[in-house]
């Protein structure tokens, strides 16, 4: 395609989004619809004060308070916890495995049987293990990095 067909293509291409074809009244245009879109959120920003900027020119949100629950939140919330009441992880694991069947995926590499009675249920408890080591993680991790001392210092006390 040659660069005056594609010229052509821009005029026409312009005129059926109602764009001015000529580069300068382009700028022009979308200069005075970004001068409307700012006008609009300043008149946003002048009632709500969510978002203001500062005297560096920098942005600024501030939090948005909550609203108090209503009685329709509070029957809700009490319907779900009846028709769903609380299950221990133990318990998830053990549905899970029941419905998926997902403890075939761990075995012995041999593919011999395991000598233990009750594979499943070593297969549980170990993902159980794993899952309560990955939450110690990630509470010392938030206790190590809320403390005074290097994170060379803490992890050399687990070495």
């Amino acid at each position: 395609m040659s660069h005056a067909e594609s010229e052509l293509l821009i005029e026409e291409y312009c005129c059926l989004l109602e764009f001015p074809a000529n580069p300068d009244d382009f700028v022009k245009h979308v200069q005075d619809k970004l001068a409307q879109v700012a006008d609009i959120v300043d008149e946003i920003c002048a009632v709500d004060k969510q978002f203001t900027i500062n005297k560096d020119g920098e942005s600024v949100f501030k939090r948005i308070p909550s609203l108090a629950q209503t009685n329709e939140v509070e029957e809700l919330e009490s319907k779900i916890r009846v028709l769903m009441p609380e299950r221990s992880i133990l318990e998830i694991l053990c549905n899970v495995k029941h419905w998926l069947n997902w403890t075939r995926h761990f075995g012995l590499f041999s593919g011999s049987e395991p000598k233990i009675s009750d594979p499943a249920e070593g297969y549980i408890f170990t993902t159980l293990l794993v899952e309560l080591m990955q939450i110690l993680r990630l509470f010392f991790g938030f206790l190590l990095s809320a403390c005074c001392c290097s994170g060379q210092e803490f992890m050399s006390l687990f070495k």
